[in-house]
């Protein structure tokens, strides 16, 4: 069996597959054949590559696999250290027997913490406190902070990070409210969450946080008239897509001062320099680092070194992707 890493010599993917990770393909007993160039393959590279690899490992950029490529290739699996496989392959790929597997479970872990940590943050209102001490402050007497416990939460889209976060949330006795068109109540009631729609979780609850998929239904779902509905002094909260936002609405409700925001994906990226977002003092920015950490890249790329060995010790993947996903994903981007 011969092991290709697609990915090109650069940071990226030194952090996924460091030193002891490329030891552990090596020690699977296979050839490990790797990209030394510092780009991506090109589409004629890659059908070349396909050609003699049973196992390719990709990351980010990394060219889309068709099944047209496929033509007299011996490739079993895809294992990919990114998180959705959409962009990467075309769903003719696994109805040629090619199995896929990422790392779309660890990543969705990872940006859960992150949501609870932006929600923590932006409750108990951290950075501005910092900078006040920063600056030679002290609190008075009366401080407007807030934590979680016992907050109603609201929460749209659902999918493996909702998934992460429903249990996260629930160490804080919430009551959660839960949006997304294609969950029953049914299954609601045994995540326990209630369902409800978009109008009611903007009016009613304390905090929102977004995590639709970005389609063409879904950009701009946040309107001016559901920010309107936002209590005083909740808090909205976005690691999913910046478009899902109006962002001039957004700006506009936000000077009211009525609402806090923390904002780890942007409409356009990166923030251009001169967005009055920069300038508002109860929104907290990220750059779009919501998840997965740092440390998370390298167990990625453990993780799809222990999948490459499942495969060839004919054991289950644990992170395999059905076929079905990839086609809803597709149909999503």
């Amino acid at each position: 069996m011969k092991i290709w890493v697609l990915m090109p010599d650069d940071d990226i993917r030194a952090q996924f597959l460091p030193e002891e990770n490329l030891r552990r393909l090596e020690q699977l007993g296979e050839l490990v054949i790797i990209n030394t160039g510092s780009r991506q393959y090109s589409n004629e590279e890659l059908r070349a590559v396909l050609k003699e690899a049973d196992v390719v490992i990709t990351g980010w950029g990394c060219p889309k696999i068709t099944g047209e490529m496929l033509e007299g290739s011996p490739l079993k699996l895809i294992a990919h250290t990114g998180g959705t496989v959409a962009p990467y392959l075309t769903p003719e790929v696994m109805e040629k027997g090619v199995r896929v597997t990422c790392c779309n479970e660890i990543y969705a872990q990872s940006v859960a913490e992150g949501t609870l940590a932006y929600i923590l943050s932006g409750l108990r209102q951290i950075p501005y406190w910092d900078r006040c001490l920063k600056g030679g402050g002290w609190r008075t007497n009366h401080f407007d902070n807030g934590g979680v416990f016992g907050r109603k939460v609201g929460l749209t889209g659902y999918g493996a990070i909702t998934r992460w976060l429903i249990p996260m949330l629930k160490l804080f006795d919430t009551e959660i409210l839960l949006y997304s068109s294609h969950t029953t109540e049914e299954e609601c009631a045994k995540l326990g969450v209630r369902k409800a729609g978009m109008e009611e979780i903007f009016s009613q609850c304390s905090i929102v946080s977004l995590h639709n998929a970005l389609t063409d239904k879904t950009r701009g779902i946040v309107n001016r008239e559901l920010l309107s509905k936002l209590k005083s002094g909740a808090l909205l909260v976005n690691t999913a897509r910046g478009g899902l936002i109006d962002e001039n609405a957004l700006i506009d409700e936000l000077r009211t001062g009525r609402f806090h925001a923390v904002l780890d994906v942007f409409e356009t990226e990166p923030l251009p320099e001169n967005s009055p977002l920069r300038k508002l003092p109860n929104v907290i920015l990220i750059p779009h680092m919501g998840g997965p950490t740092g440390d998370r890249y390298a167990f990625c790329g453990e993780t799809v070194a222990e999948e490459i060995r499942r495969l060839r010790d004919g054991e289950p993947l644990v992170y395999e992707v059905a076929p079905a996903a990839v086609k809803f994903m597709t149909a999503k981007g």
